[in-house]
């Protein structure tokens, strides 16, 4: 983890509203932007990491913490991006359940908010009947604007078009 890494998930312009239900972003690891979360009305985090290091598991720690003490139910639902591996359709429509079943806004990441939380909000709007063109675009934009020249990350990104977005 860089010094940019951190500056970057504290700020609190990461957050952005999906839907009336639904924000999303990345890792939450400052009271200051748990408490912007609590005043935009977010009463469920889901947290998409899947930390093995130790910092991860300490950062994880901390925002579960700040769960606690400001009254935000948390969700940890797991999911690993590697090679052409992606979730399957039951491991995103267990994400939409989640939100669903929450009374009031839940916010969705993983560290960055970019990736795998991009996945699970584009499979959220694809069951909201959103046009699929426009769930791509917005793929696009929020999640893979400046990182595409990845070769890894093109190899997911166009795996999870194919499996869930083909037009075929």
């Amino acid at each position: 983890m860089k010094c940019n890494d951190i500056k970057y998930i504290i700020h609190p312009i990461s957050i952005k509203k999906v839907d009336d239900r639904l924000l999303r972003g990345s890792a939450v690891i400052t009271t200051g932007k748990m408490r912007t979360l609590k005043d935009e009305g977010v009463t469920q985090i889901i947290d998409l990491r899947e930390n093995t290091n130790i910092l991860g598991i300490f950062l994880k720690k901390i925002e579960q913490l700040y769960c606690k003490i400001f009254n935000i139910n948390y969700v940890e639902k797991p999911s690993i991006l590697k090679g052409n591996s992606i979730p399957d359709e039951n491991y995103y429509n267990d994400i939409n359940t989640t939100i669903k079943n929450n009374n009031g806004k839940t916010y969705i990441h993983c560290f960055w908010g970019s990736h795998r939380t991009g996945f699970c909000v584009a499979m959220y709007e694809k069951e909201s009947k959103k046009n699929h063109n426009e769930i791509i675009n917005e793929l696009m934009a929020e999640s893979y604007n400046d990182k595409i020249d990845n070769q890894a990350l093109t190899e997911i990104l166009n795996t999870f078009l194919k499996k869930y977005f083909d037009k075929k």
